[in-house]
């Protein structure tokens, strides 16, 4: 733990504190941002389907059983464009607004360093500390992958 310790204290560190709030904000992902990529990867294959179905019209395909093809592939297009629609807008949180939780937060970094060990742990795993020991490579990979219920709800402006 005297190393997870330390590794705090060298990212939140003065020397290294902005350096890790640019590199925050450019790892914070919003779930809603995977799903709004998800609905126009699929709209783009309905579209790319569409074209396919029209080649082979020109081809001298079955006419009949193409626009089914394509009547099927428009009302699936039509269902995503309503998806797409009505999906939150994605929002990044703001280089000022990590800076903003990490002013609030005060030295924590050096009150972790100094908690009795029982509470540095149960504190570790409200934060969904994850240690993965890799005995082939002979290293520990340490990873905060914070879920429900290690997460607390905290609007930095109003609800999101």
């Amino acid at each position: 733990m005297d190393e997870v310790d330390g590794r705090l204290g060298t990212e939140f560190g003065p020397k290294s504190l902005e350096r890790t709030i640019a590199a925050t904000a450019e790892q914070v992902i919003d779930p809603n941002e995977a799903a709004l990529v998800d609905l126009r990867k699929r709209l783009s294959k309905c579209d790319r389907k569409l074209g396919q179905y029209r080649s082979a019209l020109d081809a001298g395909g079955d006419p009949i059983e193409i626009a089914g093809w394509i009547n099927e592939t428009k009302i699936e297009r039509a269902r995503l464009v309503g998806e797409l629609k009505a999906a939150p807008a994605v929002r990044r949180i703001s280089v000022a607004e990590i800076r903003s939780v990490i002013e609030e937060v005060g030295d924590l970094v050096r009150l972790v360093g100094e908690a009795d060990p029982d509470d540095k742990a149960a504190l570790y795993t409200q934060l969904g500390l994850k240690l993965t020991f890799y005995l082939e490579k002979q290293y520990v990979e340490a990873r905060i992958a914070p879920e429900p219920p290690h997460v607390r709800s905290v609007c930095v402006r109003g609800g999101t």
